[in-house]
């Protein structure tokens, strides 16, 4: 209909989730864009990756870092999309159900995963508690 041209705007589930959980002073009506949501969560978990991949060779670091912020990402979107409690989609403990697969499977794979990665990293449920963190600082209101 051409009354709504303009007026359509697309985004994903989590940007939706992020974007109606903006403080209301920033008068923003766009949504939180996939890139801000990303920088976002660089710096808040930037140097627990940086720390998880001091072991990995420096011609590898840039790539998995990346990949690593997905998981982390992914994770958080798992919860946001399930209906668990933060207390039970959050907690670190049950690491098998809550990390995004993907994940798991990485670290499981001896072809796949840089030397130097810790190979248990998903399965102590690290994933889980980044994720936990970037969830605990939008409720705070700390996220934007």
């Amino acid at each position: 209909s051409p009354s709504l041209l303009g007026k359509v705007r697309a985004s994903t589930l989590h940007s939706a989730v992020f974007q109606a959980m903006r403080p209301a002073s920033e008068g923003s009506e766009s949504a939180l864009t996939d890139q801000e949501l990303e920088l976002r969560i660089r710096d808040i978990v930037g140097r627990d990756v940086d720390e998880a991949l001091a072991g990995v060779d420096v011609g590898q670091r840039q790539k998995t870092r990346a990949l690593l912020f997905l998981y982390v990402r992914k994770t958080l979107d798992l919860f946001l999309c399930s209906s668990k409690t933060e207390e039970a989609g959050l907690d670190p403990a049950r690491a098998s159900i809550n990390t995004f697969f993907p994940a798991t499977l990485f670290h499981a794979s001896v072809t796949r995963l840089p030397h130097g990665l810790d190979r248990d990293l998903a399965r102590k449920g690290w994933y889980v508690k980044l994720a936990k963190r970037v969830w605990g600082r939008m409720v705070a209101g700390d996220f934007f």
